[in-house]
């Protein structure tokens, strides 16, 4: 595996969080009720929806954005080391 940036670990964890979320809001849908103990929309769903839009751009996004900066290391020429730190 190239070596890539730290911003492609930030990319894939921020991806993988997002899918987490999309799928909790989709398999239970009164989690944010239950675990923050609030009804930000008064129970018609509306909230959860926005949720829901929200986690797929950002699944979406942050994958793409991992798949260029991984495709961008494995293009980089190898510099030989100067031999200095």
């Amino acid at each position: 595996m190239p070596p890539v940036r730290s911003r492609f670990w930030f990319e894939v964890g921020l991806g993988a969080l997002s899918l987490v979320l999309l799928i909790l809001t989709l398999v239970w849908k009164d989690w944010i009720e239950v675990v923050f103990d609030v009804d930000p929309d008064a129970g018609n769903g509306s909230f959860e929806a926005v949720l829901t839009i929200a986690t797929v751009a950002t699944f979406v996004a942050s994958t793409a954005a991992a798949c260029w900066d991984y495709r961008r290391s494995r293009e980089a020429p190898i510099r030989p080391s100067s031999g200095r730190f």
